[in-house]
């Protein structure tokens, strides 16, 4: 997950470690079949759960990229593995949470290597897990963390741009926990991105309702209130949200916004008065500085323009994303408190992860 893998090295070298299991199995598969899948995997499972990640992702890279070109092979090793899943988590659920950490990092060093079928293979395998946990969720708290796996997956769907399938994966995790925070931001972008505003509106008043301090919930509520035909509400929303903490794009997009509402109802004086605001707590915020200066030119048009070019070259030239692109883009932080919340999890169930591998040992066939 994300906290766990900018701590121990990256997806880059995630990728590194299955680049070199495609060169280390290649004469393996020239040899013949590999050893049994689920020993081989019992034995990478137990490296992980011994913190022996970088040895844990070489051979699972070995395991999964050697049957790279076999689809029906990765579909039989997942089958063989649910036996073993399903053993040692049939009393702690928590267990799965270090094997879904694992696979995760493996999809994203096989996203990074484009190696399809991999990939494939590995986001299944972490469907998998979540059913299989979630199946196993019996208390509330259970049933939180499976549907933050849900979100996870959901998240990763929309980092490939597939709308409709995180839509699903969010609807899953908010079925198992209808106050998910991460589920409910995500279903309300994966919404709108679709054209689906009425739904996007249903999930940010949810969303309002449950966590009235996620700010960027707020401002995208505000927005598709406005869109919905609730000015009044829109414009209540956004004025309670600039008297807030949040990161500045989130409060420059809701001072655009006012403004640009304030402009359609004929308001330019008020309308300015926001901008100014606005440019007082950010001053070199060029999206900002163009807004004024159109609304100035709008107020009085025989006055000077200021340097427009300045402006236009200053966004040019930041390195940040404007606020409205900023707001096209996933909800990326929501998303990564979630997967922090499952890599504490995962990293608190890992000695004991090691112990039921051990108890397994003695049920797995034998070669």
């Amino acid at each position: 997950m994300v906290g766990m893998v900018d701590r121990r090295g990256g997806p880059s070298r995630c990728a590194a470690l299955v680049g070199l299991a495609l060169l280390a199995c290649a004469s393996a598969v020239a040899a013949g079949p590999l050893a049994s899948d689920v020993s081989a995997y019992r034995d990478v499972l137990r490296h992980y759960a011994l913190a022996q990640d970088g040895e844990a992702l070489r051979r699972l890279g070995e395991l999964e990229t050697a049957a790279e070109a076999t689809r029906d092979r990765l579909t039989r090793m997942r089958k063989e593995r649910f036996g073993l899943l399903e053993r040692f988590s049939s009393v702690e659920p928590d267990l799965l949470l270090p094997v879904f950490e694992l696979h995760e990092t493996a999809y994203r060093a096989y996203r990074e290597q484009r190696l399809q079928e991999a990939t494939v293979h590995a986001r299944a395998t972490m469907y998998l897990l979540c059913e299989l946990y979630a199946e196993r969720a019996l208390t509330q708290e259970q049933r939180a963390t499976a549907a933050d796996l849900f979100a996870t997956l959901g998240a990763l769907a929309q980092e490939t741009s597939s709308d409709r399938s995180a839509l699903e994966l969010f609807r899953r995790a908010l079925a198992l926990d209808p106050r998910n925070e991460s589920a409910l931001l995500g279903a309300a972008a994966a919404s709108e991105r679709q054209g689906r505003y009425s739904g996007a509106l249903r999930y940010l008043e949810r969303l309002y309702e449950t966590h009235p301090d996620n700010v960027e919930g707020r401002l995208r509520l505000a927005l598709n209130l406005r869109r919905g035909g609730r000015e009044s509400e829109a414009s209540y929303i956004a004025e309670e949200l600039l008297r807030t903490e949040a990161p500045p794009w989130v409060l420059s997009l809701a001072y655009q916004s006012l403004a640009d509402w304030l402009l359609d109802a004929g308001d330019l004086d008020r309308a300015a008065s926001v901008l100014e605001e606005g440019l007082e707590r950010f001053p070199d915020d060029p999206t900002l500085a163009i807004a004024h200066m159109y609304v100035g030119e709008r107020r009085q048009p025989s006055d000077p323009v200021p340097d427009l070019d300045a402006s236009l070259h200053a966004i040019a030239a930041s390195n940040a994303s404007s606020p409205r692109l900023r707001y096209a883009l996933d909800p990326t932080e929501v998303f990564e408190r979630s997967r922090e919340r499952l890599s504490r999890q995962a990293d608190a169930s890992r000695a004991r992860l090691a112990v039921a591998l051990a108890r397994t040992t003695a049920l797995e066939p034998r070669d």
